[in-house]
């Protein structure tokens, strides 16, 4: 078996210019000594993909539950789901499984964890009897409203556009042939909170502050206004 230098090479390096931030600094790291890991098993990259998405169950799990410290077990366990959505990359490179099925489940993978996190922490609310609006209104029906925003509104963005990376391709193009390098880093300071892994680090920072409730709210108010921002940068680049 090789080093995990060389590794890194093999699995990572076709990736590597490609990653957020997080894959290179934190996700990449821990991902390899997994993937080194699960070489020495049959485990596909399929397979390693549902895991993923098994873990982002439990993460949801955990939230739905309460209390400060399932909220922090809930978003280790999140990043957790997110690191394997690396290995299972890594496994399908070095055994030469990738192939449009896998990736596909992937994409359906991290979709589902988005409506499932967002489920569970609209539960999570209802549950604790946050309030809205007024103290009196305990399992306040706003949650749910907040709730049903965070979760279709992301998805209807896709529905524009298949993948939201393709409308980030495509708008950073125009913005290059424009020369308009400062506008590319606005672009992705702006939209990074709005995707995966911006949105878990924001929960991330709500379980350990025990503020989740108030990321659902700002999540339910901040996704539609977001949804309108995407329709019209698609105006703008089909001009």
């Amino acid at each position: 078996m090789e080093s995990i230098r060389e590794l890194r090479k093999i699995c990572q390096r076709s990736k590597k210019e490609s990653d957020n931030s997080y894959g290179r600094i934190f996700a990449r790291p821990i991902s390899i000594y997994l993937t080194k890991l699960f070489l020495f098993t049959p485990i596909s990259a399929n397979q390693l993909t549902l895991v993923s998405g098994l873990l982002g169950v439990i993460a949801g799990v955990f939230f739905v539950i309460g209390g400060h410290w399932n909220g922090i077990l809930g978003a280790a366990f999140l990043h957790l789901s997110f690191i394997f959505d690396y290995v299972d990359g890594e496994v399908a490179r070095y055994k030469k499984q990738s192939s449009p099925k896998g990736e596909f489940l992937d994409g359906v993978i991290l979709d589902f964890i988005h409506v499932f996190i967002f489920i569970c922490l609209t539960f999570r609310a209802f549950n604790t009897n946050v309030y809205i609006l007024n103290r009196s209104l305990y399992h306040n029906p706003f949650i749910f409203i907040f709730g049903f925003t965070s979760v279709c509104f992301p998805l209807m963005c896709k529905a524009l556009a298949t993948n939201w990376k393709v409308i980030h391709k495509q708008y950073e193009i125009k913005l290059l042939a424009e020369d308009r390098g400062r506008d590319i880093h606005l672009l992705r300071l702006f939209s990074s909170p709005f995707v995966y892994p911006g949105i878990m680090n924001v929960i991330t920072i709500g379980a350990v502050l025990n503020i989740l409730h108030f990321v659902l709210i700002g999540y339910g108010l901040l996704f539609p206004l977001f949804w309108f921002g995407i329709i019209i940068w698609l105006v703008n680049i089909r001009k």
